[in-house]
């Protein structure tokens, strides 16, 4: 009799979800990069530069295009944590009390 924190045999299929799931894993920490640069490009940097000199004042127009990666990044982000969340769930198929 095998004990309840023995995981069971992963089969093929499990290691492919599992490579799923560790690739929305990944993918949050490079969606929330993307998103925290080009607001901070577009919240910080951009007006300094224009502010002190360092760029034309035509380089605030970037600001919208920085404002609409943002944005994009979010809806991203939202997409690739629902789904590292539905493939989580792969890990019950072996291991059964994986919560404790």
């Amino acid at each position: 009799m095998g004990s309840h924190l023995d995981p069971d045999y992963i089969t093929g299929a499990n290691w492919d979800q599992l490579g799923d799931t560790l690739f929305f894993l990944w993918g949050v920490p490079l969606v929330v990069i993307v998103f925290a640069f080009s607001l901070r490009f577009a919240r910080a940097i951009i007006p300094s530069l224009v502010t002190s000199g360092h760029l034309p004042t035509k380089v605030f127009q970037l600001r919208l295009v920085l404002y609409g990666v943002a944005a994009v990044a979010v809806g991203v982000l939202v997409w690739v944590v629902l789904n590292f969340v539905r493939e989580i769930r792969v890990i019950e198929d072996f291991y059964f009390k994986w919560w404790i």
